[in-house]
């Protein structure tokens, strides 16, 4: 009888833990929104403050033999990174001005992204753990994911009535686009916390289609890249254009995995080779043609006026990419000629030149020395999917498949549009440098 009544309360524990995640994930949602339908300062700290006491809660609730993240070697190693870029910053300025805003601010802070990045892969771990733990559990998972969706949709589309309002004569809430930066960052981090929320849910239930999720999903994303547009924020426009198409490109390779042996490693050479590398060239192409049709068509038919967007201006190209490949090719070699081994993170402001756009400004930043040991961590992210990657469960190597897309999607992102110390660049490092899906007998195809 003490066995029953043991089992009836684990799984009203698990229940609540459910609940109580996704509540959390809404709660992040709210403070994402309060700062991107206010415009400027941060503001709705309350909500941010109250997620994390949440994950602790969490935690708390959360039984002793799955509450805990392995502190594995990327981990060690990306804090240790943090810490070093930091402590340059106070040594190359002489002074500890702005080492609080460089570390934890909302818009810059790298210690910020990687917390709230790994605070989150807790956070969705615990969803795994007791849709494997407890079973009973996964139906209430899928409810209180739906009704996530349903509220995140109503909100993003209550968000982007109000900023259009405020729209001027282009498609932009500026003549001048100002204090877009932090709005468009949170766009992001807000279109990955539900994209990792969408894969998660298709790797517990396979066997759902989960439709409305899905649909939810990809109006709310359109949405907000339309939003992204409408405040100036052309990286996640651009972003968020990419993400959808990886998100689909993923949905359909989870359902053409099973057609491939799956105790072979996942590793970078992957993405470019194999059964994996022919899907990615499929969506590539699938990409390309629809972008082209589309431009035909909405110059063809007066569907969209490409003048009336930030991106293009009146342009036909994008030239906030081209001004940033202006500015690597004019101030690059100066830069990194100046301090090559060490670098230095003020070089731009020594030399009375803008700053480089790109990844590639941790060479002039912090050198020959600090470039490697950001390449160190980054081997350590791919070996740890890798590793995982050796499990013989099929949702484990699908998971590590999105881990493998995503830290590549924001490398590459990076070395298009900005430097080592973007927010989203350590946010996604937080949320996958760790498997959500462990090596687990209780695990199940």
């Amino acid at each position: 009888m003490k066995e029953n009544n043991c089992d009836i309360n684990s799984n009203i524990l698990a229940v609540i833990r459910v609940w109580i995640s996704v509540s959390l994930l809404f709660i992040l949602f709210v403070f994402y929104f309060k700062n991107i339908y206010d415009i400027g300062d941060g503001t709705g700290y309350g909500y941010l403050f109250s997620f994390f006491a949440g994950i602790l809660v969490l935690w708390l609730l959360t039984p002793a033999n799955y509450k805990m993240i392995t502190v594995n070697k990327p981990i060690i190693a990306i804090v240790g990174f943090l810490f070093y870029i930091s402590l340059r910053f106070v040594l190359d300025q002489q002074d500890t001005t702005g080492l609080f805003a460089f570390m934890f601010s909302t818009t810059s802070g790298v210690f910020f992204g990687y917390i709230l990045g790994i605070f989150l892969a807790y956070l969705f771990l615990s969803i795994v753990e007791n849709a494997y733990q407890f079973p009973c559990s996964k139906k209430y998972i899928n409810t209180a994911v739906l009704i996530y969706f349903v509220l995140i949709t109503v909100f993003i589309v209550v968000l982007f009535d109000h900023q259009y309002a405020n729209k001027v004569s282009w498609f932009s809430i500026n003549e001048n686009p100002v204090n877009y930066q932090r709005p468009g960052i949170l766009l992001f981090l807000l279109a990955i916390q539900n994209a990792t929320l969408l894969i998660v849910i298709k790797l517990l239930s396979p066997e759902k289609k989960n439709r409305l999720i899905n649909l939810l999903f990809f109006i709310s994303t359109l949405v907000m890249i339309v939003l992204g547009q409408l405040i100036g924020s052309n990286f996640f426009f651009l972003a968020g254009i990419v993400l959808l198409f990886v998100v689909f490109w993923y949905l359909s390779l989870t359902n053409s995995s099973v057609k491939h042996l799956i105790k072979k490693e996942i590793k970078l050479s992957s993405l470019f080779t194999g059964w994996i590398g022919s899907e990615i060239y499929k969506i590539i192409g699938v990409i390309f043609l629809v972008s082209i049709l589309l431009f035909v068509a909405a110059v063809e038919l007066s569907i969209i006026d490409f003048q009336q967007l930030r991106i293009t201006g009146k342009e036909t190209y994008i030239p906030s990419l081209n001004v940033r490949m202006n500015i690597l090719k004019e101030v690059f070699v100066a830069h990194f000629g100046y301090a090559p081994l060490f670098g230095d993170m003020f070089v731009h402001e020594i030399m009375n030149t803008r700053y480089i756009h790109s990844l590639l400004r941790i060479l002039p930043s912090i050198g020959i020395t600090g470039a490697l040991f950001f390449g160190f961590v980054i081997f350590l992210v791919y070996r740890d999917i890798k590793v995982c990657s050796q499990m013989t469960f099929r949702v484990s190597l699908n998971y590590q498949i999105f881990r493998l897309v995503m830290v590549t999607y924001i490398l590459l992102g990076a070395l298009l549009m900005a430097g080592f110390s973007w927010i989203p660049l350590w946010f996604i490092i937080g949320l996958f440098s760790i498997s959500i899906f462990k090596r687990s007998a209780k695990l199940r195809c």
